[in-house]
């Protein structure tokens, strides 16, 4: 999953015991930038060109950072993101669907239990049932 990677990649960045003697390419400069962009802000409506402006960057080489860091795009990743904290919101609060959809980006309506079946083959109540994976 790309966010999974992507937070990973992130640790690894910040804890590295060569950071201090390897210089971070322009591209990890950026990606980290965009990423922790999308972190604060992943509730809100978010466009690719306010993506690209948190590295100060133009949307195109915002794409091409993120497909080069990551093989996909950035609104791919940022859904692929909220799909995640809708998950983990599921499975670890009673707060409504309607709710959890607000709290992660999506809005209200039935979009988000459309968009979250087409990714995981079950609907948000099916996936709260379930419950965590483990």
């Amino acid at each position: 999953m790309p966010t999974a990677l992507a937070q990973l990649w992130l640790v690894i960045e910040e804890h590295s015991p060569t950071k201090k003697l390897v210089k971070p390419t322009i591209t990890q400069l950026r990606m980290q930038q965009m990423l922790a962009f999308i972190d604060d802000h992943y509730q809100d409506r978010l466009t690719l060109t306010e993506i690209a402006h948190a590295a100060h960057v133009g949307r195109s080489e915002c794409s091409r950072c993120f497909q080069k860091t990551l093989a996909t795009s950035p609104m791919r990743y940022l859904q692929e993101y909220r799909f995640e904290k809708a998950a983990k919101l599921l499975t670890t609060t009673p707060l409504p669907i309607s709710v959890i959809a607000n709290q992660v980006g999506f809005g209200a309506g039935p979009l988000f239990s459309q968009c979250f079946k087409r990714r995981t083959g079950v609907t948000p109540h099916q996936y709260r049932e379930r419950g965590p994976k483990v």
